[in-house]
């Protein structure tokens, strides 16, 4: 069996001290630092190369790269810069399993005046939302996008900038429903935008 990583020692050259789990909340690991980290994630481990995939309440995804007691390493599930950060910060945001389910998102981007509904399901890259488009809200985004341009015969968008890009028609299950969406701009800096308000019919503040 292959031996643990001399890295896992700690200054006097002695294993790091094991979690006791027998006295603590069912609902939380404790940390050799005193740290409580929600169970829902297992506790941190000496695995540099452990990996596995985490979300936070609102589906917005991480996948890990390595866990120590003392440090994890992750990056946004879509792609994007490689951060580093505490486990009990990583793991109170993130203590979830992650599932690809299909929410409803909001975006924007710095182009656009207004915000346009999507679908998205976590896998952000760099904190940017990767969004699939329905076609009212796809054939809106030619407001914003004067080179994007819908194919009827083809069933897909393309945008031009010095290079040809196309988005065909892709099909997602939400709730069992088979939703045919368009994934324009994947890679693009799409916003995250909070849900627009309904107006007060009440006359009410």
């Amino acid at each position: 069996m292959a031996q643990q990583n001399d890295d896992a020692g700690d200054a006097n050259g002695g294993e790091k001290p094991v979690p006791n789990l027998s006295d603590l909340p069912k609902q939380c690991w404790k940390l050799p630092d005193g740290a409580l980290v929600p169970k829902a994630v297992e506790p941190p481990r000496h695995n540099p190369g452990f990996v596995r995939r985490l979300q936070d309440k609102d589906g917005h995804a991480i996948q890990t790269l390595s866990e120590t007691i003392d440090l994890v390493t992750y990056h946004a599930l879509g792609g994007g810069f490689i951060r580093t950060d505490k486990p009990l910060n990583v793991f109170r945001r993130y203590n979830v399993e992650y599932k690809p389910i299909w929410r409803r998102i909001y975006i924007s981007a710095d182009w656009m005046d207004d915000t346009v509904q999507a679908w998205g399901n976590g896998e952000d890259w760099n904190g940017f939302a990767q969004p699939r488009f329905e076609l009212p809200e796809a054939l809106e985004l030619q407001k914003s996008i004067p080179d994007l341009s819908w194919h009827d015969l083809s069933d897909s968008f393309s945008s031009y900038d010095g290079e040809l890009h196309v988005y065909p028609c892709q099909v997602i299950l939400v709730d069992g429903q088979a939703i045919k969406v368009y994934q324009i701009g994947e890679g693009w800096c799409w916003d995250h935008m909070a849900p627009p308000q309904t107006e007060d019919l009440t006359g009410t503040s």
